[in-house]
């Protein structure tokens, strides 16, 4: 299995954006990226984007490494 490649500056600010329990509006560019990434997803009822426990998991990771 291929090793996920580290997250991005810009990736982990929005990350911690959305740490524990935000959620920013959908449409912004850089989301797509984490989506496609299944580290966020999208809540259907109120179409905003929040973090997966996968994105937590990416999140916690990269501060231990940090």
């Amino acid at each position: 299995m291929k090793k996920p490649r580290p997250l991005t500056r810009r990736e982990r600010h929005i990350l911690a954006l959305l740490y524990p329990d935000k959620s920013l509006a959908v449409g912004l560019s850089i989301c797509a990226e984490l989506y496609a990434r299944k580290l966020i997803t999208i809540d259907r009822f109120r179409r905003r984007y929040v973090l997966t426990e996968a994105g937590r998991a990416a999140l916690s990771q990269q501060e231990l490494t940090l």
